[in-house]
């Protein structure tokens, strides 16, 4: 079968949000540095005119980008909204009152007597402490701007041919951040070129291929998702074992299912009767990245995605009219225990929910005692433009 490459996603919300972030944090700090830079070349009358000239046109861009976010300041100091969120808006009013304080001020200090140039120098002296607190404040935001790393996802850990299996790909995105994650998968992530990683102060990771943006990341609420495989399921997914063959020939490169790797994980599931769940059991081994002893977790996320793929692939779960491959949009994971090699496991996939031609997963990583040590829920996207999994 000829691999037909997936069109690019579109740039999503999220990724069009960390953007304005990063400029609102540029433009907060270049003002914050021109209003004390100005405030310390007042006894040159010509470097302080040229560094009022920056500053102002700084305080221009500065409420041009914040015109949104005050547009939504009621939203954002709702009762329902997060102590973060509810505390970014006021930062915003203090900035929106010091620059207005300062131009006024500055304009009567140009045009008004001497009366006015001495209250303005006094509201000055005042302005420039608030501005100095304000960029001490912002220093973690600045350096939230320079918090870029370079990673490269080693061949092995490949889902086609030369990009890298989602799940690994969302997993190593997710690291960056602690608890449970979302990651949009925006396009494939190639395997052995250097990607670079930015993370911002709220731990919302972005991945580059280039200037492409690849996977975004970021802290979730925690995930809900009820396991629907019953004690007798698991029994009989252990009692089974691991699947040997399959008819499937779509998948030979895939580090998460390919029964032809050695080296990955060979997590071909199979189905349940009719339960609606596909399973099998996996086992760990010690060539697996391990983290303190325990299997990292990029390789859990990798472990959840074939099974939820599985389930997707299945027309019994499908949208009506929708045909082609799945291809893994999101992912969301919570990992609940760490996973020791050589332990025995069943990881398990289901359908959801379907519409238009998404079709949402399930997948868990549960142990023989019937103790959950990971979940997933998945959203795939049927289409004929998907790369098949594993091509």
């Amino acid at each position: 079968m000829t691999a037909v490459k997936a069109p690019k996603r579109p740039t999503s919300n999220s990724t069009v949000a960390a953007k304005r972030r990063r400029s609102l944090r540029i433009a907060d700090t270049a003002v914050v540095v021109g209003f004390v830079a100005s405030y310390f070349t007042t006894s040159s009358v010509g470097l302080h005119a040229v560094v009022s000239l920056l500053w102002t046109a700084a305080v221009g861009w500065h409420f041009w980008i914040h015109r949104k976010w005050f547009n939504s300041l009621a939203k954002r100091l709702s009762k329902k909204r997060s102590n973060r969120s509810r505390g970014s808006a006021l930062v915003n009013v203090v900035i929106a009152i010091e620059l207005t304080g300062a131009v006024a001020f500055g304009i009567a200090a140009w045009l008004g007597p001497r009366s006015l140039k001495d209250l303005h120098s006094l509201l000055a002296n005042i302005l420039v402490a608030v501005a100095i607190v304000h960029l001490a404040s912002n220093v973690k935001q600045l350096k939230a701007l320079i918090r870029r790393r370079s990673t490269v996802i080693d061949r092995r850990f490949r889902g086609s041919a030369d990009s890298a299996q989602s799940g690994y790909a969302a997993g190593r995105a997710a690291s960056h951040a602690e608890g449970t994650v979302k990651v949009d998968l925006l396009d494939q992530a190639p395997v052995e070129q250097e990607l670079v990683v930015e993370i911002d102060s709220e731990e919302r990771v972005t991945v580059f291929d280039g200037s492409d943006v690849v996977i975004e990341a970021a802290p979730a609420a925690e995930l809900t998702l009820e396991v629907p495989a019953s004690v007798d399921v698991i029994e009989e997914i252990f009692t089974r074992g691991p699947v040997v063959g399959t008819q499937r020939q779509d998948r030979p490169h895939c580090f998460g299912c390919s029964l032809e790797r050695e080296d990955g994980l060979g997590i071909a599931t199979r189905q349940i009767g009719t339960t609606g769940i596909w399973g099998t059991t996996w086992t760990p081994d010690e060539s697996l990245p391990l983290a303190d002893g325990f299997v990292s977790d990029e390789v859990l996320w990798a472990a959840l995605d074939c099974p939820g793929s599985f389930a997707a692939s299945d027309p019994s779960g499908r949208p009506a009219g929708a045909t082609g491959s799945p291809s893994l949009e999101t992912m969301t994971v919570e990992i609940r225990e760490k996973v020791r090699v050589g332990e025995q496991l069943a990881v398990v996939g289901w359908t959801l929910s379907y519409s238009g031609s998404t079709v949402d997963c399930g997948s868990a990583i549960i142990d023989k005692t019937g103790r959950i040590k990971a979940y997933a829920h998945l959203s795939h996207s049927i289409s004929d433009a998907n790369t098949p999994h594993g091509q």
